[in-house]
């Protein structure tokens, strides 16, 4: 038996991705399946090589629209594999932390901000006041300056906040049902979408997103905090409540770091660990 080839993690979840991406291809395609087979045989056997130089393939799709978009996706990868090894960091990608009704200062917030560094290390921001704070570390990707949280947003007599991590894939249109109501955008990134959406439809937001995120979003007039996250939980949320209080965070680790919550698993804990992934089932 040969021993496999040593990659690099990047270029093994490159190959991945697309292996998956040529298994959709056979499903939609059934006719063009040889394609598929070419295609993941290649990315395989040039790896290392441009992704971008695949017009020599183009000619053996017959489906040639959805042969460009797995070599797009592919290229896209391999960008977004080179930020999850930047600085020799590991995975990172931003990191969103909270409070409420518990008490903050500078110390409690630069531990609990020290143990998301590793998920945002370009930035971090905080919002605090006597009954909720919120915390952000940042991975800057798009919009560096019109995208700093936590987002502070004025609208219809309420002071919302936002913190978010995620991604959304119809930005575009919902920016332009927004602009129909009247909201204004300074910037271009989807933080500030996400934000708008909220003021303008609630709750009922969710139901625009598409996407994987998670976010919270405090109300400082109402005195109201709503936490969200996209339906499979690829982006991770985290929660903990004791009595009228509560923590919220990306990490399970940056919930410990506050004083008095103590590590507890149960056995639905452990089937989360051994048996799912990367999804969880709500409120884990």
């Amino acid at each position: 038996v040969l021993p496999e080839p040593e990659w690099p993690i990047s270029t093994r979840l490159r190959i991945r991705f697309i292996s998956k991406l040529a298994m959709v291809f056979v499903l939609l395609c059934p006719d063009d399946c040889r394609s598929a087979i070419f295609i993941n045989n290649y990315i395989i056997n040039h790896s290392h090589c441009n992704c971008n130089d695949y017009s020599h393939l183009l000619e053996s799709s017959k489906n040639q629209n959805f042969f460009k978009a797995i070599c797009a996706s592919f290229t896209k990868t391999g960008k977004l594999h080179k930020i999850y090894n930047r600085k020799g960091k590991g995975c990172i990608m931003c990191a969103i932390a909270g409070m409420i009704h518990q008490k903050t200062d500078e110390e409690i917030c630069g531990k609990i901000l020290k143990t998301m560094v590793r998920r945002g290390p370009d930035d971090c921001g905080v919002y605090r006041n006597e009954e909720c704070t919120l915390l952000h570390a940042r991975l800057t990707i798009i919009d560096p300056e019109g995208g700093t949280q936590p987002m502070e947003l004025d609208w219809s007599g309420e002071h919302f906040v936002l913190v978010y991590n995620g991604e959304l894939y119809n930005t575009r249109e919902i920016r332009r049902e927004l602009e129909k109501t009247g909201h204004i955008f300074s910037g271009h990134s989807d933080t500030e979408v996400v934000l708008h959406a909220y003021c303008q439809w609630g709750e009922n937001c969710l139901q625009y997103l598409n996407g994987i995120f998670a976010f919270a979003v405090w109300m400082e007039k109402s005195h109201q905090l709503f936490l969200a996250r996209d339906r499979m939980g690829v982006k991770p949320l985290f929660f903990m409540e004791r009595n009228h209080d509560v923590i919220f965070a990306s990490e399970m680790k940056t919930i410990l770091r506050y004083p008095g919550f103590p590590a507890v698993i149960g056995e639905e804990g452990v089937c989360e660990i051994l048996l799912l992934g990367p999804g969880r089932t709500p409120g884990c």
